[in-house]
């Protein structure tokens, strides 16, 4: 299977880049923001460390900047095509309202699409490789 793809699916899954089976956040994606922030310190699966350094992923807002951007390019591509030239008021409204709703999303992408950069994956780590060879 192609590794790319496989990479792409997890971070949109918010998976250990490395094994591709432990989940980066302790939660499931909420409403509440001290929950949904809340990472592991390592994946339970392979033991990566998730949070190298202090200050590690400052640089996750260039990834979720780009999510941003492609998400709100594509909201104005659906209002233009369905109810052709708008106001700029309404446009900036339903722009305002998807991005906030879209927040919490991108934030973990962010995340998980920073940290993917920085690690592999690695079959060795794979749980489900290793029970397939036994």
């Amino acid at each position: 299977m192609d590794t790319k793809r496989i990479t792409a699916l997890n971070i949109l899954k918010c998976k250990c880049p490395r094994c591709h089976e432990g989940k980066l956040f302790k939660y499931p994606l909420t409403w509440n923001i001290n929950r949904m922030m809340q990472m592991h310190r390592n994946c339970e699966i392979c033991d990566l460390e998730f949070t190298p350094e202090a200050g590690y992923y400052y640089g996750a807002m260039y990834v979720s900047y780009a999510f941003i951007t492609a998400e709100l390019i594509t909201t104005l591509a659906i209002l233009y095509a369905l109810f052709g030239a708008l106001s700029m008021a309404v446009i900036m409204a339903v722009v305002t309202v998807v991005f906030l709703l879209l927040s919490p999303v991108n934030f973990r992408l962010g995340r998980s699409g920073w940290i993917a950069i920085f690690y592999r994956y690695d079959e060795k780590y794979s749980q489900k490789l290793q029970r397939e060879h036994k």
